[in-house]
């Protein structure tokens, strides 16, 4: 959520906000939630989904902010990252940062300019783990679709 002090900021945050994708942990303990202002929020299920649970539980445990200036459309999963989407670069943050509160970036991926106003947003993203190296395909606003080796970060 925005660090904001403006009270009408926090309530067009809670009013407007629109949730674009959500994803598991691959623990299955939390679920991440992408929203239109750039910011993932991360619910505890086992908190959420107890016999005896408190209002509290139904709130984010942890939001941090991934674009400043736009959404994040898209997110998805391996076993040891998030991977997350949208207005600006591709970015993965480690499952272990993201539940100890402490997100960095792990790695960034930037999609090849065409031209020079060229930055198209990314409104889908896929992994396919079948291959010998784990590949993350892109789907852009550009009506294309980019691929990544994972591993190496070489654009394909």
């Amino acid at each position: 959520m925005s660090n904001s002090k403006d009270p009408r900021h926090a309530l067009q945050y809670l009013l407007h906000s629109a949730v674009y994708d959500i994803c598991f942990s691959p623990c299955g303990n939390f679920l991440a939630a992408a929203n239109k202002f750039g910011d993932v929020a991360l619910f505890s299920l086992t908190a959420a989904l107890s016999p005896s649970v408190q209002q509290e539980a139904k709130c984010p445990v942890f939001i941090f902010n991934v674009y400043k200036n736009g959404g994040i459309y898209c997110l998805t999963s391996t076993e040891t990252e998030l991977i997350c989407a949208g207005e600006g670069d591709i970015q993965a943050y480690r499952w272990s940062d993201i539940i100890a509160k402490s997100p960095k970036v792990a790695w960034a991926l930037s999609i090849p300019q065409k031209g020079v106003f060229s930055h198209p947003e990314i409104n889908s993203c896929v992994i396919d783990s079948n291959s010998e190296h784990s590949t993350l395909y892109a789907g852009a606003g550009d009506n294309n679709i980019y691929a990544w080796d994972i591993a190496s970060g070489q654009y394909k």
